[in-house]
C-alpha cells in the first residue's frame, strides 16, 4: 500500500510539473505545446490501413519529434502526458477512443527492462485519463526481439517485426485502438492489427503522436 501511495504521489507531482513545460522545446509553458512550438507543428498525412483511420498529431517532424526521443531515451516518462494532451485536439479522436478499448504496442521484455517504462503504454493510460475508456495492457504481447525498427531500412521493417507479437487469450473479441508513438512505414502496426485479427478481435483505429508514412 505504500508503495501504491508513494508512486501517486510521484504521477501527481510529474504531473503538476509536465502540465508547465513544453512537450517541444520543455521551455515554461502552461498548454502541452507552446505558441511557438504549435506554430511549427508539421500536419501529419492522412493514412488508412485499409479501412483503419490512423489518428496524430504531427508527421515526424520537431517539435514532437524530438519531444518522443527527449522521452524515450532521455528516460522522461512525465513527457507522455503533454503528448496525450497535444493528441486530444487531433478532430474525431477523442470520439474514436470512445468507441474502444486502448491497446499499446508492447517492447519485449528485455526492451521494457533496459529502458524502464513503454512509452506506448505510458501513452495509452494518459489517453484513457482523459476520455475514461479501459486500457488493455496484458491483450498484445512481444515475444520475439531485434533490432529496433529506426535502426532497419524499410524493406527490411516488415521482416524485423514478422511473428513478433502474440494475443494473450481473451473471454471475448474487443474493438480496439491501437497505440504507438511514431508510424513510418507502418510494419510494426501491421503485424500487430493482423496478430489481433488472426485471434478474433477488431483493430477500429490506430494512434500515433506523429506520422511519416514511407513506402515499405
Amino acid at each position: 500500500m505504500w508503495t501504491h501511495y508513494c508512486r501517486g504521489v510521484v504521477e501527481h507531482v510529474l504531473d503538476l510539473l509536465s502540465a508547465r513545460r513544453c512537450a517541444g522545446c520543455d521551455e515554461p509553458s502552461a498548454p502541452a505545446i507552446c505558441a511557438q512550438c504549435h506554430r511549427g507543428l508539421m500536419p501529419a498525412t492522412p493514412v488508412h490501413f485499409g479501412d483503419i483511420p490512423v489518428f496524430s498529431a504531427s508527421g515526424y517532424a520537431p517539435p514532437l519529434s524530438l519531444a518522443i526521443k527527449r522521452m524515450k531515451y532521455n528516460r522522461r516518462p512525465d513527457i507522455a502526458a503533454r503528448l496525450a494532451e497535444a493528441l486530444m485536439g487531433v478532430p474525431g479522436l477523442p470520439g474514436a477512443l470512445r468507441a474502444s478499448c486502448l491497446v499499446p504496442v508492447p517492447l519485449h521484455p528485455s526492451r521494457l527492462q533496459e529502458r524502464g517504462f513503454n512509452q506506448s503504454a505510458l501513452l495509452a493510460r494518459e489517453l484513457s485519463r482523459r476520455v475514461q475508456v479501459r486500457v488493455n495492457h496484458r491483450l498484445l504481447r512481444r515475444v520475439r526481439t531485434g533490432p529496433p525498427q529506426a535502426r532497419c531500412s524499410g524493406a527490411a521493417r516488415r521482416a524485423n517485426i514478422l511473428g513478433a507479437f502474440a494475443v494473450q487469450p481473451a473471454r471475448r473479441p474487443a474493438r480496439i485502438t491501437l497505440v504507438d508513438d511514431v508510424v513510418t512505414t507502418g510494419s510494426t502496426a501491421r503485424e500487430c492489427i493482423e496478430t489481433l485479427r488472426a485471434a478474433g478481435h477488431q483493430v477500429t483505429a490506430i494512434v500515433a503522436v506523429c506520422c511519416a508514412p514511407e513506402p515499405d
